[in-house]
């Protein structure tokens, strides 16, 4: 049995590097500042999960910078990427109000980073340069600042070289979309539904990167469901997932959600495998029922039926697949996640259509 488990904001970079087929489309405006630094240690990258923000910095420093923490806050939490670097100098902490995170930064660097500061704005704001919340270091070394990259743009992506210093920060800026940066703004809620289907094939799962939605479904289908592939649009993009199941049930057909919806629950017929699959789209913020397209398949095993699910407000956030020749099991967590469209996202025609197989 193959288990893959992986978070939104890494599957992007894993698919990829086990050359599955991933379209991501970079921000609008993306800019990736200088480094500042040199070129040891080695190299390590990272973003926050969520659409949150880096926030605060736990840091060990004397007349250089030796070891940085960051903090990362969103609606879902706060989580710490690092220690990066070594244990000398003395701890400390810096950090933004809150409902502010740290917009750009400056400082002082040659071979090594020397010192850092940052600025902060409200969560809400895009556009300002910020305020100054501060530095920590030494003096050496030459003057660094990143503000001109922060105009309509905040940190995305964070490289940094380390070994048992701090060697190296370099930032990546673009202006997608930030969410309120407090946990008790938004109570976040998740539940598994049903496992539909029987016990057989090996069990993979998977998320849309970057919180993403799910917009579209590619399968084949006779008297079961043999083949399914998952279409996600996020606000970085659109990504293809692999396919799962075998090459039978014929002609492959893809079942697209009109512009501007998605997936928000599943339907169907299940026995010791997917006997019919259909789902539901609708559009952010519906609430009550919602018709499900006709399901894809056969008439044998019994009904099932997720909807529950979305009537409490909630939308798929990760998907376990059972899969051999066929598709043998289905299962969907549930989340009341936001759901935020880009703008670029104009849909694709809406309904059924037959496919090569390009997938």
């Amino acid at each position: 049995m193959i288990i893959v488990i992986i978070t939104s904001a890494l599957l992007a970079v894993v698919l990829a590097e086990a050359g599955k087929d991933v379209v991501l489309l970079t921000p609008k405006n993306a800019n990736t500042g200088p480094i500042h630094g040199g070129g040891g240690g080695h190299e390590l990258s990272f973003s926050c999960p969520f659409n949150g923000a880096i926030t605060d910095i736990n840091y060990r420093v004397g007349l250089k910078v030796d070891q940085l923490s960051f903090i990362c806050t969103s609606w879902a939490g706060r989580t710490t990427f690092g220690p990066y670097g070594g244990g000398g100098g003395s701890p400390g902490n810096i950090g933004c109000p809150e409902r502010y995170y740290i917009s750009s930064i400056y400082g002082r660097s040659d071979a090594r980073l020397d010192r850092l500061g940052i600025r902060c704005r409200h969560d809400t704001d895009m556009t300002t340069h910020g305020i100054d919340s501060g530095s920590f270091g030494g003096m050496g070394g030459s003057v660094f600042d990143d503000l001109t990259f922060s105009a309509g743009n905040r940190p995305i992506g964070i490289t940094i070289r380390s070994g048992d210093f701090l060697d190296a920060i370099q930032i990546n800026y673009g202006n997608t979309y930030l969410a309120p940066l407090c946990t008790n703004c938004y109570q976040y809620r998740e539940e598994w539904g049903p496992k539909h289907g029987g016990n057989g094939g090996g069990m993979n799962a998977f998320a849309c990167p970057n919180e993403g939605v799910i917009t579209a479904i590619a399968y084949r289908a006779g008297s079961m469901l043999d083949f399914l592939q998952f279409t996600c649009v996020s606000l970085l993009g659109q990504t293809t997932m692999q396919p799962y199941g075998g090459g039978g049930g014929g002609t492959q057909y893809r079942d697209i959600c009109e512009p501007g919806m998605y997936i928000n629950s599943i339907l169907g017929r299940s026995s010791n495998g997917i006997n019919q699959f259909g789902i539901r789209c609708v559009r952010p913020g519906t609430t009550g029922a919602s018709p499900g397209r006709h399901g894809h398949g056969g008439d044998g095993g019994e009904p099932f039926d997720d909807q529950y699910y979305a009537l409490l407000g909630h939308r798929p956030v990760e998907i376990r697949i059972w899969a051999g020749a066929q598709i043998d099991a289905i299962q969907i967590k549930y989340a009341n996640m936001p759901v935020h469209f880009p703008d670029w996202y104009q849909g694709e025609q809406q309904g059924e259509e037959e496919l090569s197989d390009v997938f």
